[in-house]
């Protein structure tokens, strides 16, 4: 195996390296998921917590396949995250990425205008950038 994917293998789901800071990270997702819920319950507009999670479910996709090219060419997968964090969870995947994937979905649905008639660089925006998630 390559020295990348051996040092992403170094502990990987080894909860003794957990690290203090994913805590107030873990509260921010907690916190943004809730402010998103107690929205969708009154206006009955569930998009922005759907799109938070179709993303993460799309990185969490992702990620299996990059872990399965690794475990079957035993030598890398696509890409590895062998550097410092808190909690490696797959190869090429850990905590902090799934939290930023997480709420990049509701910033993605919290871009997107009210307007059927905006567009980027000529072109409509709900082409662009899709109309729902």
């Amino acid at each position: 195996m390559t020295p990348a994917t051996e040092q992403a293998l170094s502990g990987l789901r080894d909860l003794s390296m957990i690290k203090w800071y994913i805590i107030p990270l873990l509260a921010i997702v907690f916190y943004i998921y809730t402010r998103e819920i107690k929205e969708a319950r009154q206006t009955k507009n569930w998009d922005a917590v759907l799109a938070g999670l179709t993303i993460f479910g799309v990185d969490f996709f992702n990620e299996t396949w990059n872990s399965w090219i690794m475990w079957l060419t035993q030598r890398s997968a696509f890409w590895t995250t062998p550097g410092d964090t808190a909690l490696r969870t797959l190869v090429g995947w850990n905590i902090e990425i799934m939290f930023m994937f997480l709420i990049l979905g509701i910033i993605f649905y919290h871009t997107l205008s009210e307007s059927k008639k905006e567009k980027i660089l000529g072109v409509p925006e709900k082409m662009v950038l899709g109309d729902r998630l």
